[in-house]
């Protein structure tokens, strides 16, 4: 509590200094523009950024855009308040992200606004190994409770990935080819077009890498073999514009990987898993004077085939369809209403088949915006979870906001939310040979409240947050509900300062703990990065980040399925990238090193880490 405090009190400090200085009057074109930024993720319609009342970090286009090659899992990893577990490991390393000291269940992904959890699954969470970031358009993470726009799984964060799409008339695209340590090789497609009221966009991926041992030798013999990865996707969208008023975008896409694993801890093995999952939609959009209605579907497929000493294949099936209907009621009102149903599939090799294990969830919810001419602003929604096997829950969110003019263009902000969530078991954690029927859902509360400052220069923010959990699920020779309650609570710092178009830096920072610690596992208790992004003369760009993970601890199984607790140190990684833009920005070349100074560390016990490595690649834009 102590340190909680010395943080807001240093982040108060630094707020009123940066409101009393007044701003470069001068901007250009490339410079972040903080209050002009519009976000999505915490109304489900377009807001800008000063007047939502939830905590959301974005990684705009250009962001994306000026960190070629580097991958999805990394740039999660740097962001306040997220733990990627796996991302230093061997290439196609299994990936958890934890969000708030939340585990994977408690955040749910979306890919263009449709949830991807993949019933297949343990925990039915998307696999960030499918992503490819050369595909995407922007990414924005929330962070805190948001069921009541989402349903279950938005308990402690929704992270929403954008895909790029076609946005000006003609034939454009884009061809990168990179290549890289531990004989990594890739290669990425962007075809798009637009003519008239036809749109289409073709994205395809291709990526291997022969990697390194995933567990560790303890003797050095260097007999270990090499386990790597190669993933394919391809996605196609065509969207027609009917009319002024109605939009039809149809999309299918495919995605394969094949990972390597060992048996575990310091154990060698010849394993794989080959996973696919293949997704075909439509998203209907009609807008009308005051409002608009949205019609969304999609199917999505998976299979996932393991094959080791204990072979066995899972196969999921996950459809989603919504309807939402967005209304401004006044000048500062706007209600959203809308209704959502999903299908979960699971069927495992041998012992159920696809069509006998399901449930469904049908859940009709509303959000109240309120936008006052004072500053401040509320936002309040309900959700009726329904569930096949549950039964029904009722969940809240209450975020007021009020947002202030100060010093030029600055605003203050102050905000806070309270939230539930309603966490059902997974098919699997129901039905598997390791399942139990007799599992309660978990619930989880959330608490929030947070002060930001931003202009067009600098912007920074401040959350203490805590989240109260019932029932938490985890694995004791089955599924069991281990807790009663856990309480987690922590602060996050996230800041940003935009010299000039020439000199930018940013920072963040997060302390979080709980009252269990058996249920933080890998998570450290303080973690924080900064950043600095240079550009030279014209088309030259330089970057360097520096990222401090705190000490941890970790539960270690030998070969006798004993467990005992293992304290991981603390690890500090240096990551530099170039990049230079030619012929009229048609043309560039980058190349970055990640841990420069050969940092070594433990990640996971018992498995390996990446020492120093590079990637080097070139795009030619069209």
């Amino acid at each position: 509590m102590k340190k909680e405090k010395r943080v807001w009190a240093i982040t108060l400090i630094v707020l009123w200094w940066l409101a009393s200085n007044k701003t470069s009057a001068q901007q250009v074109e490339d410079s972040v523009r903080t209050l002009k930024e519009v976000v999505v993720t915490g109304t489900k319609f377009e807001l800008p950024i000063e007047k939502s009342g939830k905590f959301i970090l974005r990684l705009s286009e250009q962001q994306l855009r000026d960190q070629p090659g580097i991958n999805f899992s990394n740039l999660l990893n740097n962001l306040a308040g997220i733990q990627v577990d796996g991302n230093f490991g061997t290439p196609g390393s299994n990936l958890n992200y934890y969000v708030r000291g939340a585990r994977n269940r408690q955040t749910l992904i979306l890919v263009d606004g449709i949830p991807m959890n993949d019933p297949s699954g343990i925990d039915a969470f998307y696999d960030l190994r499918y992503i490819a970031t050369d595909q995407l358009k922007n990414v924005e993470v929330l962070q805190g409770g948001l069921s009541t726009l989402y349903g279950s799984g938005a308990a402690a964060s929704v992270i929403n990935i954008q895909t790029k799409n076609a946005d000006q008339a003609g034939l454009h695209g884009s061809i990168d080819l990179n290549a890289g340590s531990w004989n990594s090789f890739g290669q990425n497609l962007n075809l798009n077009g637009k003519a008239d009221k036809l749109t289409f966009q073709v994205l395809a991926n291709n990526f291997s890498a022969e990697g390194f041992s995933a567990a560790t030798e303890k003797n050095g013999a260097g007999n270990f073999d090499k386990d790597g990865i190669t993933r394919r996707n391809g996605f196609l969208k065509v969207g027609y514009q009917f009319s002024p008023k109605f939009k039809l975008d149809i999309f299918g896409g495919t995605d394969w990987l094949d990972a390597k694993y060992d048996d575990g801890a310091f154990q060698d093995a010849s394993n794989s898993l080959v996973q696919s999952q293949i997704r075909v939609g439509f998203k209907g959009h009609y807008t009308y004077t005051n409002g608009s209605v949205q019609l969304t579907a999609q199917q999505l497929s998976n299979n996932r085939e393991f094959t080791s000493l204990y072979p066995t294949a899972y196969d999921g099936s996950n459809f989603f369809t919504e309807v939402v209907h967005t209304h401004q009621l006044s000048g500062y009102a706007k209600l959203l209403s809308g209704v959502s149903f999903q299908q979960l599939k699971f069927g495992e090799k041998n012992v159920s088949a696809i069509d006998t294990t399901r449930f469904t969830i049908v859940d009709p919810y509303t959000s109240l915006f309120l936008d006052f001419e004072n500053g401040l602003q509320l936002h309040i929604g309900t959700r009726l979870n329904t569930h096949s096997e549950y039964g029904s829950k009722l969940l809240y969110n209450l975020n007021p906001s009020w947002t202030v003019n100060i010093a030029a263009d600055s605003k203050l902000k102050f905000f806070g939310s309270v939230s539930s969530s309603f966490i059902t078991p997974s098919l699997y954690q129901l039905y598997s040979p390791f399942g139990n029927r007799n599992l309660k859902p978990e619930e989880n509360v959330n608490y929030e409240y947070g002060v930001s400052l931003a202009n067009s220069q600098f912007s920074i923010s401040a959350v203490n947050f805590f989240r109260n959990e019932q029932n938490a699920i985890g694995y004791i020779n089955r599924y069991e509900n281990l807790a009663a309650t856990r309480k987690v609570s922590g602060v996050t710092v996230n800041a940003a300062y935009h010299f000039s178009n020439v000199l930018s830096f940013r920072a963040d920072y997060t302390s979080q703990s709980s009252d269990n610690e058996k249920s933080f596992y890998r998570i450290p208790k303080e973690k924080w990065s900064v950043g600095a992004t240079y550009r030279v003369g014209k088309g030259t760009l330089l970057t360097a980040t520096y990222l401090h993970t705190g000490a941890r601890t970790d539960l270690y199984y030998d070969e006798n399925f004993m467990a005992s607790e293992v304290k991981l140190n603390a690890y500090d990684l240096i990551n530099l990238s170039a990049s230079q833009e030619l012929f009229d920005r048609k043309l560039s070349i980058y190349g970055l090193i990640n841990n420069l100074l050969n940092e070594k560390f433990i990640g996971v016990y018992g498995f390996t880490t990446q020492e120093r490595n590079y990637l080097v690649g070139v795009r030619y834009n069209f």
